[in-house]
């Protein structure tokens, strides 16, 4: 099963009884002996779910030898095997199945999203049976919607693998982090702020702060203030109060929050961002009992105060970032049906092939019609037989079909139709209609919200009546299409997810460094720039962006006293610093997603003349990424201020760049540049 192991208890509850539908759905539509889901577990065969008819003579957990069955075949072959009457082929009539009665076998491989073998959906019948062209579709499509469910099995341990990410940035972050009700109870801290409060630890201090207006607050009044100004604004920034520690003593907290989650009783959750500002606080106080003294060296120190807020104001704008981060994680799992990537990212297209599937298989439909709905308006998807033209000129409401918000199957001898709300499109409406003498409807809906309808109908003057099993299979047609509405939503989550992420740990290294605000962003924009203009792909372009994006993710691993030292490196401070790209590699190298950037990121300190590092490489041994990477990161490095030196003039910063052609610098993307200059002056 390839690297993905899911047990029985894995397999969420709701999924099992589906399959479970399935096979006696299957068992019965086709009037067989039995109906199975296999899977595999080598050198076996286990039964997974079995038909409750009363010919099965399989049960759950039956296993057997994998080799010397059906379905090893199918298993061995990943491909549907078809079995009419094994007694009359040399190669079936020993077989265990044979011997037993089970003379004809219709089997089909379950895989997982890797591709990987899962098992086989297989019925076995006691006659010869040559298996129709409609019941192998039905097979088809049961076996796409269990693949369904397996997807989201897959796509659940990665959630849970991103989320294991994103508590490891939250337990490590060098801010304090919290997250408390506006009734004053603390949901969860992170171990920063537990050592900002002086507890040994996160249980210590949800232990002890139990009330935050009466154990953290010196003056409960603040806690009051703060709540007013939040219940106003809904977010608060740089809110100063006096706290006390658990051993009694007192600090002085900064904090930035926001109303996150609100309750039904009219409370509501609030996430925040906490700094101990107590140092600054007390140099406040002693400025203050000096400026009659000492006017001019108070000017000099509010001059510096100034500064440090605006550093503040920044990295408030780098919280906000994070705390929207934090409300990123939501259920993110519900996967559509394994169809052709034609139909994926079309609405339309999948539910006209959704309708037409209908059609096709349930034999007494003549025609039918597929509607969604959007802020109660009506959509005619597509119909057959009926004028889907003249259905989308109609522009109706959702509330002209009758049980538009239940989820059951409904029968009519009529349109499930309120004729008297059409008023004067009703003409135009009926004309678009065939004439029908039995209608069967199933509503689309997503977490008991309905999104759409499913129709068939039999023709007037038609004697033919829908079965129970054609209620069935409407119900199977209604989870198709609600997997796939599903699967578009949180499709949409996902691609976010990472642009989030990686802009949130960009903001968190930017609060770690302070002399390097904006400088990942500044790299990336130029990056890209400089990638489109010399013709790079879309990918390649893309890839540009993130690796400027990421590119000293590294040196959230290298001390704060070093990374912000204003006086030269000492050699040894200077080796460690050159280890961020190779930290910034490794943090990469292992992820899906941003792995096949992580070499860009490695190389970006290489230099054309092979004195770079870490790896001494020349030339076009550089990935061409990094050689780009390379000039914009030394252009913004020197147009900006850091903690060592002043930005260096425009003018100077050129020369260095012409100097070092062929040098530092790739000459081809030194040449870009050059030109990407002149023409913005």
């Amino acid at each position: 099963m390839s690297d993905l192991e899911v047990d029985h208890k894995e397999i969420q509850l709701d999924h099992v009884q589906k399959w479970q539908n399935i096979v006696d759905n299957l068992a019965d539509i086709m009037g067989v002996a039995d109906a199975l889901i296999t899977r595999v577990d080598h050198p076996y065969l286990e039964v997974f779910k079995s038909s409750n008819n009363q010919d099965n003579i399989f049960h759950e957990s039956y296993r057997v030898e994998l080799t010397g069955h059906y379905c090893e075949e199918v298993i061995r072959n990943d491909k549907k095997i078809i079995i009419s009457n094994a007694l009359q082929e040399v190669k079936w009539k020993n077989y265990p199945e044979a011997k037993n009665g089970l003379i004809s076998y219709l089997g089909l491989p379950l895989k997982w999203p890797d591709n990987s073998i899962f098992g086989t959906l297989c019925v076995h019948d006691t006659k010869e049976n040559n298996f129709s062209q409609k019941l192998q579709i039905l097979m088809d499509q049961f076996k796409e919607l269990i693949e369904s469910h397996l997807k989201i099995i897959y796509q659940n341990e990665e959630v849970i693998k991103t989320s294991d990410k994103y508590k490891t940035i939250f337990n490590k972050a060098p801010i304090g982090i919290f997250k408390t009700t506006s009734k004053g109870k603390v949901s969860s801290i992170n171990p920063t702020m537990a050592k900002m409060l002086g507890c040994s630890s996160v249980a210590e201090a949800l232990e002890y702060y139990q009330n935050i207006s009466q154990d953290l607050y010196i003056n409960p009044e603040r806690r009051e203030e703060f709540i007013y100004r939040l219940e106003n604004k809904a977010e608060v920034k740089s809110f100063e109060y006096e706290a006390v520690q658990i051993n009694g003593s007192r600090i002085w907290i900064s904090m930035n929050a926001r109303i996150s989650k609100r309750f039904k009783d009219g409370s509501y959750e609030i996430d925040g961002f906490a700094f101990d500002i107590t140092e600054s606080k007390l140099a406040e106080e002693r400025l203050r009992k000096q400026r009659e003294e000492l006017q001019i060296a108070y000017e000099q120190l509010t001059a510096y105060s100034q500064e440090v807020t605006a550093m503040n104001e920044e990295l408030d704008e780098s919280m906000q970032e994070i705390r929207n981060y934090n409300k990123r994680f939501t259920n993110m799992i519900n996967i559509v049906s394994n169809l052709d990537e034609s139909y994926r990212n079309d609405d339309k297209s999948f539910l006209s092939y959704l309708l037409k599937s209908a059609i096709s298989i349930v034999p007494e439909a003549d025609y039918g019609m597929i509607v969604t709905f959007e802020n109660e308006n009506c959509d005619f998807i597509d119909s057959v037989g009926h004028d889907v033209l003249l259905l989308r000129r109609c522009e109706l409401k959702k509330e002209i079909f009758i049980n538009n918000s239940n989820s059951d199957v409904y029968t009519s001898a009529e349109y499930p139709i309120k004729f008297d709300y059409l008023s004067s499109k009703e003409k135009i409406f009926s004309k678009a209609l065939k004439p029908i003498s039995r209608s069967i409807y199933i509503n689309i809906t997503i977490r008991n919200n309905v999104v759409g309808r499913i129709n068939l109908d039999i023709a007037a003057g038609s004697n033919k009546d829908f079965t129970k099993n054609t209620k069935q299979l409407l119900i199977s047609f209604a989870t198709l299409a609600s997997s796939f509405f599903s699967f578009q939503q949180y499709s949409k989550l996902q691609k976010g997810f990472n642009k989030e992420l990686i802009t949130s740990t960009t903001k968190l290294l930017e609060i770690y460094d302070g002399y390097t605000s904006g400088h990942s962003e500044n790299v990336a924009n130029l990056a890209i720039k400089i990638a489109e203009t010399m013709g790079l792909s879309k990918k390649a372009i893309e890839d540009t962006y993130w690796t400027g994006m990421l590119h000293d993710v590294g040196k959230l691993l290298i001390p704060l006293e070093i990374l912000n030292k204003k006086g030269p490196l000492t050699e040894e401070e200077y080796e460690l610093v050159k280890n961020h790209p190779v930290w910034g590699y490794l943090t990469l190298s292992k992820s899906d997603t941003l792995g096949h950037i992580g070499k860009y990121i490695l190389h970006h300190h290489e230099r054309w003349d092979g004195t770079g590092y870490p790896d001494n490489l020349c030339g076009d041994e550089i990935p061409l990424v990094s050689q780009i990477l390379s000039l914009a990161d030394s252009w913004d490095a020197m147009t900006s201020n850091r903690a060592y030196r002043d930005a260096l003039p425009k003018e100077a910063a050129l020369k260095e760049i012409r100097n070092n052609r062929g040098k530092q610098f790739m000459p081809e993307v030194t040449d870009v540049f050059l030109k990407m200059i002149d023409s913005w002056q």
